[in-house]
């Protein structure tokens, strides 16, 4: 039997981006609230009552890249993204290992779009902790 899971909230996410914004002296805002919703929605989607995306890698990896790339914040969207990826997976008991310079660069893939959901998923996978 399968655990559920445990969904980032629209709230959760404004909530992660003020505190990033205060942290890096980002400028802070939502530019567009409905972009934000889809981006936190779009990953816990089902059909049929059964969960469009089965995995929490495929789950994780849609949520980072809606947040970067629906560009619903006036700044800050590729820290906000993959926060609310990071703090998904360790709510869903699922530990990575990464340095800083690989997280940049994931971000800086998602944004330039030359990292699509299928690789940030696969990337999740490749980083998983080892228990």
């Amino acid at each position: 039997m399968s655990q559920q899971t445990i969904e980032i909230l629209l709230s959760d996410a404004i909530e992660f981006h003020s505190d990033l914004t205060k942290e890096y002296r980002n400028l802070e805002g939502i530019r567009d609230i409905k972009l934000l919703e889809s981006a936190i929605s779009n990953p816990f989607q089902s059909m049929f009552g059964e969960d469009l995306y089965q995995n929490i890698e495929d789950k994780a990896a849609r949520l980072s890249f809606g947040v970067i790339n629906n560009h619903p914040f006036v700044d800050g969207n590729k820290r906000t993204g993959l926060h609310c990826m990071l703090v998904f997976l360790l709510l869903n008991e699922y530990d990575i290992e990464y340095t800083q310079l690989e997280i940049e660069e994931l971000a800086v893939g998602i944004a330039e779009k030359t990292i699509f959901v299928e690789k940030i998923a696969e990337w999740i996978r490749s980083h998983r902790k080892s228990k």
